[in-house]
């Protein structure tokens, strides 16, 4: 039997344009960071309006007392860390989104509301993905190697 070479090669360039065009991007997902960042902050502005997705205990009288009346939004600082759209670090194949390692200040609050104390419960700032958000964030980054997609 003859094979049609005529037909399978048909759209060979166009395949190799497209493959090649994947590796780029494969090389680079730096272009998504921007969109993630805005995912990042939109989902840390539902983790503090929701009281950290509906897992922080609530506030103590004592702090009640002192003027708090939401967990962790005394100063809005740590919230305002832990929310910021800016990578704290990146390059072309990774991004960290949270507490900047040089604000001290927040990063030991932080601490020690993700970890709790004595006094403090803990209250996770930053709790992990729930499985939707990572397949958001799978889907924005799926979408940029397949056509390069940024938006």
């Amino acid at each position: 039997m003859a094979v049609r070479t005529k037909v399978l090669l048909d759209g060979i360039d166009v395949a190799l344009t497209d493959v090649d065009a994947l590796e780029h991007r494969a090389g680079d997902l730096s272009p998504v960071w921007p969109l993630l960042g805005r995912l990042w902050a939109r989902r840390q502005e539902t983790v503090f309006a929701t009281g950290g997705l509906g897992a922080w205990p609530p506030i103590g009288a004592k702090a009640l007392l002192g003027g708090s009346r939401s967990p962790l939004v005394r100063t809005g600082a740590l919230r305002r860390a832990v929310s910021d759209p800016t990578p704290v670090e990146s390059g072309p194949l990774h991004v960290m989104f949270g507490v900047d390692p040089g604000d001290a200040h927040a990063m030991k609050v932080g601490n020690i509301h993700r970890h709790g104390s004595g006094r403090v419960p803990v209250r996770d700032p930053m709790p992990r993905l729930r499985p939707t958000e990572r397949d958001s964030w799978m889907g924005v980054v799926r979408r940029y190697l397949t056509n390069g997609a940024t938006h």
